[in-house]
Order: C-alpha cells, then structure tokens, then sequence
C-alpha cells in the first residue's frame, strides 16, 4: 500500500469516502494491520481531512500556506515574536500576502498570533 494510491483513491470521490468504503477499493481486510495503517495515513496527511465522517482530499489555499508558514517558522525557532517576513520569506512570491491580508489572516487564528505595528508577529501562546 501506497499513500499515492490511497490519495488517488479518494480523488475519485470529490465527496469523500468512509473507511470503510476506502478499504474494498484499496483491496485491503478491514480486520488486518494494514487497514490501520491506512486510517494511519488518512490522519496524518495534510492534504486530506475529515469532514462529517468522510475523508476529503482537500487542497490547502493560500491562506492555509500563509498560517502553515507562520506556525512553521515559530515553532521552528521557538521565537514568540518575530518579524512577518522572517516567517513568510519561505513562501512562494506569489503567496506573499499584504500586510491587510496578513492581518485578517492572523485574525482567524482565534488568538494565537497577533500583528504588531511594524509587521511584527506575536505568538500569545
């Protein structure tokens, strides 16, 4: 079993699939080993998520990249303050956001990270 295969798999179905409708197509027992590890792959990759009890390959937008970034880059050099560029300079050109997009991005972090004057990022927690 391959995690390509399982994502193609579940390209298939733009609504997504259970489990157990995953399993037959992939030609895995659901009571062997290997039907854990697929729930395995389902959980950790990022491209997939669950959503109202079927998996969902999901492609990540760029506000998704932008915040992936900054989560990245903070927990990566354990700073709690730091500059948006620092964080974003990974980015691709054309997912650098503006400094209002940035805002209202960080917005939706419940909290997590705030924008200071001078485009700075603080991470509350």
């Amino acid at each position: 079993m391959k995690r390509e295969d399982l994502l193609d798999v579940l390209r298939t179905a733009p609504g997504g699939m259970s489990i157990a409708a995953i399993l037959p197509q992939m030609r895995i027992d659901p009571h062997s080993p290997e039907a854990s590890a697929v729930e395995v792959l389902l959980l950790l990759s990022p491209e997939v998520r669950l959503i109202e009890g079927r998996w969902r390959v999901v492609e990540r937008g760029r506000g998704d990249r932008v915040i992936a970034a900054i989560e990245a880059y903070s927990s990566s050099t354990g700073k709690r303050v730091f500059r948006a560029t620092s964080a974003l300079e990974a980015l691709a050109l054309n997912d650098q956001p503006t400094i209002e997009e940035l805002a209202d991005l960080l917005n939706t972090t419940s909290g997590k990270y705030a924008l200071l004057p001078n485009a700075i990022i603080k991470r509350n927690y």
